[in-house]
């Protein structure tokens, strides 16, 4: 994700979270409980160092001092709610040293004897979802033992980030045969995606990007998990072969890629550790000839079988083999991409025992940094970050499905992406009717070309 010189005003790898705390805060303990996570997780110790002209990994031994606090409780109170705001968005997308370090901070504004707002920036380089919940899982635990005078309940990790990295080193010959296996399965596939816009493509792409929500109700959702029963596959794969269908039809094509991202935690040891594995999966989809979308599911289903099976291969590894010169105005070989968090996923509701805790909004936060992080649900924003063309970013729940369909504002309009959403919410109604109706006969097909 990174490879080049430092670039010291960038901040689209910040990956903030700022939490309004209420109650009796042990700032103590926080502050223990923080720098013990610091010390378990080399990652957030890291910076960034040259060698030889290629850029590695320095760890620091010890965390340092990486809590900052800034006390506005004496300021008149109708100003100081916002001013703690304003300081807190200052912090979250400050940017970050990379060759010097830390590539993690934090900083508790206080506003009153309880009531205080706690900012944790890291960089995209030491971070990503899973990592949210390995820290906030840390430092619940961490906090409520030494506010309670306790030693740290947490079991050493059996094993560092470090150890990991030098283990995909060593992993030579599985990662030239699951590139060779990435080279055939991707053999003949379009490099882009052509999408119809409403602008012409810059010759440079600006990464600005909004989204606009969308929501499968407690019928449908309920309906195509009854497809996937049927067809013995998952919601997942039905989410993901409509969404390709859809981008096809679109784009009037019949072979194309769309990228999900993976965890990229394959072993067991690496669940409990903070730091960047994610990865995502170029997944193909070829839908010439008169298709059913039951025949189309299965197709998707036995792709992302193939591509799982050979997802320990950095997306980097595939890009150099396959476009070794990328275009300045478009994401190399994916464009459009596709995630689905499960209601099983990690947890990542931070608590803190005695406080409530509340997340408040960033602005100008990332829609999500490279490789599928999830955009945030809500309302349409503006003023976002997207490497990709568009990402349609999906959460389930028990009883429904909500998400976000992020696009560049480079391209499109809101108009465009709305009509993208209510066209899929009409697809995905048709499949759950019938999904063993001929794709090209649909009516929301006619309809979408026409617009």
């Amino acid at each position: 994700m990174w490879s080049g010189p430092p670039e010291p005003e960038n901040t689209m790898n910040n990956c903030p979270t700022i939490l309004r705390l209420t109650g009796p805060l042990d700032e103590v303990a926080l502050r223990r409980a923080i720098a013990e996570i610091g010390r378990r997780h080399e990652p957030l110790r890291s910076s960034i160092e040259f060698r030889d002209g290629t850029p590695g990994q320095r760890i620091a031994e010890s965390v340092g001092e990486q809590i900052s606090a800034v006390d506005l409780s004496n300021q008149q109170a109708h100003g100081e709610h916002k001013r703690a705001l304003q300081l807190a968005a200052e912090e979250a997308l400050r940017p970050f040293d990379l060759l010097h370090g830390p590539l993690f901070r934090a900083m508790l504004i206080q506003l009153g004897v309880e009531d205080h707002l706690l900012v944790f920036s890291f960089h995209h380089l030491v971070w990503d979802p899973w990592s949210m919940a390995v820290f906030f899982r840390d430092l619940e635990a961490l906090y409520s033992a030494f506010r309670n005078g306790q030693r740290s309940p947490l079991p050493e990790l059996s094993i560092a980030y470090g150890d990991h990295a030098a283990w995909q080193h060593e992993q030579g010959p599985l990662l030239s045969q699951q590139l060779a296996f990435w080279t055939k399965e991707l053999d003949g596939a379009p490099t882009s995606v052509q999408l119809p816009a409403d602008h012409p493509r810059p010759a440079v792409k600006s990464l600005l990007a909004s989204f606009c929500p969308i929501k499968l109700g407690p019928p449908l959702t309920q309906a195509l998990r009854l497809v996937a029963r049927r067809e013995r596959a998952t919601l997942f794969t039905v989410l993901l072969a409509a969404f390709q269908v859809m981008i096809a039809n679109y784009a009037e094509c019949t072979d194309l890629l769309v990228g999900v991202p993976t965890a990229g935690r394959t072993m067991p040891e690496l669940e409990q550790m903070v730091g960047l594995f994610v990865n995502y999966l170029p997944i193909r989809a070829q839908l010439a000839g008169s298709l059913t979308f039951a025949d189309i599911l299965r197709q998707v289903k036995n792709t992302c079988f193939r591509a799982y099976a050979n997802q320990e291969l950095p997306i980097e590894h595939i890009l150099a083999s396959l476009v070794p010169e990328p275009l300045p105005d478009r994401a190399p070989l994916v464009q459009v991409l596709f995630s689905l968090v499960g209601q099983h996923a990690p947890v990542e509701t931070p608590k803190l025992s005695g406080v409530r805790m509340e997340t408040l909004p960033v602005p100008g936060i990332p829609i999500g940094p490279p490789y599928g992080v999830i955009g945030g649900v809500g309302p349409a924003q503006t003023a976002e970050v997207l490497p990709f063309d568009l990402h349609l970013g999906l959460v389930e729940n028990t009883s429904s499905v909500l998400g976000t369909l992020a696009y560049s504002t480079d391209l499109f309009e809101v108009g465009t992406a709305e009509r993208i959403v209510m066209h899929l919410l009409e697809l995905l109604a048709e499949i759950a009717a019938d999904p063993g109706q001929q794709i090209s006969t649909l009516p929301v097909f006619k309809l979408a070309v026409r617009q």
